[in-house]
């Protein structure tokens, strides 16, 4: 595959394997980005190409204007993806990934996509997933306030005022994402389910994961993973462990 450019920018991946047996994307959590999973390629099978994706407004995609909604989130998402559909597709997300990996496999099998294994992460199901809150409406110091409280961010960037004001437009988007999300009614998908959760996630009880149940005709199956909301970081070779079992228990023929 030679992805062009448009493709690329959303795509944080070097080089993009010619033949691969099947593809896994991987979206970062609010107020994050996809450097987050930069070293997963090295722990998963070689024949898995494996595609964070970067989302507009961070990291080096910083000076575009980030999405508000993950409904045209998704929208242009499904689009932009697509020269990826020809090869199985797995999809990862944690926390506000949950959301958008969700919500892109809705799409994906309403054009008859079934996505190989849908991931979810350290997120209540998308009906109970409202946070409830309007800290996306808070002046720039109540958000930080607010960032200071969740510990999302390190306290040496929260102090440096010229890096806020780079970051605020992008953490306000994203809040906003989470706190506006308005679910609606899918049809129940058909690909399998995996959720993950922190033992002492302060954010999403394990009992929550269980209401991803309903949410898929095929398999589910829930990993409780030791850490806080942020396991993703000091779990990832458990995480990927775990990953890399489901998918590849299929076999495909090409």
């Amino acid at each position: 595959m030679n992805p062009d450019s448009s493709l690329r920018k959303w795509c944080l991946n070097k080089t993009f394997k010619s033949n691969p047996k099947m593809r896994i994307l991987l979206f970062p959590y609010a107020c994050g980005g996809a450097s987050i999973y930069r070293t997963w390629h090295n722990f998963f099978p070689s024949e898995i190409e494996v595609i964070p994706i970067q989302l507009p407004g961070r990291e080096n995609r910083l000076s575009e204007k980030p999405y508000t909604s993950i409904v045209e989130l998704t929208d242009y998402l499904f689009e932009t993806l697509k020269p990826l559909y020809d090869k199985p597709l797995a999809l990862f997300g944690h926390s506000m990934g949950s959301l958008i990996t969700y919500e892109l496999s809705i799409r994906l099998e309403h054009a008859g996509i079934i996505p190989a294994h849908l991931f979810v992460s350290a997120h209540s199901s998308p009906k109970k997933g409202k946070l409830g809150t309007n800290d996306h409406l808070l002046s720039d110091e109540k958000l930080i306030s607010r960032l200071r409280e969740l510990s999302f961010t390190p306290e040496p960037v929260l102090q440096n005022q010229d890096l806020m004001q780079l970051l605020l437009p992008m953490i306000r988007a994203d809040f906003t994402m989470c706190e506006t999300y308005d679910y609606k009614e899918h049809p129940t998908l058909n690909c399998p389910l995996t959720v993950f959760g922190g033992t002492n996630d302060r954010e999403v009880s394990l009992n929550e994961l269980d209401h991803w149940k309903p949410y898929t005709n095929a398999s589910f199956s829930k990993v409780t993973i030791t850490g806080d909301h942020f396991f993703v970081h000091d779990q990832a070779s458990t995480i990927i462990s775990n990953i890399s079992e489901k998918i590849t228990q299929n076999t495909f023929d090409y």
